[in-house]
């Protein structure tokens, strides 16, 4: 999960003009910057936990 791989082409999507396009499902779009983020913050927690 890579937020510049996904959500450049969501936002080019969502900006141009394409006849006939669905939506750009914005609300999934949160999950790439937060996953990253979360499993960072779990892994440091847990590293110092197990490693005393």
């Amino acid at each position: 999960m890579s937020p510049a791989r996904d959500f450049s082409p969501r936002l080019a999507h969502a900006l141009l003009p394409i006849p006939g396009k669905g939506s750009s499902d914005w609300g999934y779009a949160w999950i790439p910057v937060a996953g990253p983020l979360v499993g960072a913050i779990l892994g440091g927690v847990l590293i110092r936990w197990f490693a005393l």
